[in-house]
């Protein structure tokens, strides 16, 4: 199946799924016409070329005519992901210590009193 892909004014990537009952009437070149914004350059592409894994969408780019994942800015994502969950953690030990210095509890006591499971 085809899908028609063009780059948005926000500089993602809209991909169009034609139906069924479009194509039985219409040709698809007749639906990019008719839903791709003017003055926006279009392909016609062969769905399997269009990444399956949407994790990334916000990193999708058009080359050549193809639907790419930016893949620097993908381990950037992915690296600034990872740096927010260990400041997370260290958040979450950070606090998990002064309740068990204030309260005179055990980290155990504190984690079972907090349902904290590890």
């Amino acid at each position: 199946m085809k899908r028609i892909i063009y780059k948005t004014d926000e500089g993602g990537v809209s991909v169009i799924v034609p139906s069924a009952e479009y194509l039985a009437n219409h040709t698809i070149e007749e639906l990019a016409s008719k839903d791709v914004p003017l003055g926006s350059e279009h392909y016609i592409v062969d769905a399997s070329s269009i990444p399956t894994d949407r994790k990334y969408r916000m990193f999708w780019e058009i080359k050549n005519g193809m639907v790419e994942v930016n893949q620097t800015k993908a381990n950037q994502a992915e690296a600034e992901e990872i740096a927010k969950e260990e400041a997370r953690e260290a958040i979450r030990a950070s606090a998990l210590q002064k309740l068990v210095d204030n309260a005179g509890l055990t980290v155990e006591e504190v984690k079972s009193f907090i349902n904290i499971e590890e």
